[in-house]
């Protein structure tokens, strides 16, 4: 027997059902009024090519992309293309996440891009995303092939990777501490 209650709370804005799931318990282990978190499959899928959702989120700065940077946008530096009235293809013009995209689709299955090195520049490469396990994503597409990097995110001077996120540098609520006297 599973059920979901319908009396919802909210704390922190995070919004919290109650759901009854029936497991068994011989071992008894779990115990009443116990939290958990608990992941539940609502689909399989195997043989598929993934890449990790910060491929999917990366944006190359236009000095990145080189000659990529100026498609068809008679050399003004701004892509474009005639579909500028359709959502989803504003959400992948503008280099929206899977998130974005999907909201803008309205499917599961929605259009992506990842980027891969080509020469001194990165290209891109238009996907289809499908099922997530909330850290890879699954692709399929022309150019997508077992084994091709992709890029996740800059090398910045120092050696240290910098996560694929908008305005990843750092968190402006964090307070800046005044540098220490030695």
């Amino acid at each position: 027997m599973n059920r979901v209650r319908l009396n919802a709370t909210m704390t922190s804005n995070v919004v919290t059902y109650t759901v009854e799931v029936g497991t068994d318990n011989s071992k008894g282990k779990l115990l009443p009024y116990l939290t958990a978190i608990a992941w539940f499959e609502t689909g399989r899928k195997e043989k598929v090519l993934m890449v990790p959702n910060a491929a999917l989120r990366w944006i190359p700065t236009p000095a990145q992309r080189g000659p990529f940077a100026r498609r068809a946008s008679g050399g003004k530096g701004r892509e474009t293309d005639a579909s500028s009235a359709d959502p989803q293809a504003q959400a992948m013009k503008e280099g929206a996440g899977v998130e974005q995209q999907a909201k803008a689709s309205g499917s599961r299955r929605t259009r992506g891009r990842v980027w891969v090195a080509d020469g001194a520049y990165v290209r891109p490469i238009s996907v289809k995303t499908g099922m997530t396990d909330g850290l890879n994503t699954e692709v399929t597409g022309d150019g997508i092939e077992e084994g091709l990097e992709v890029i996740t995110g800059d090398i910045v001077p120092g050696g240290t990777e910098q996560a694929a996120a908008p305005n990843a540098s750092t968190n402006p609520f964090t307070p800046q501490l005044p540098p220490r006297k030695r």
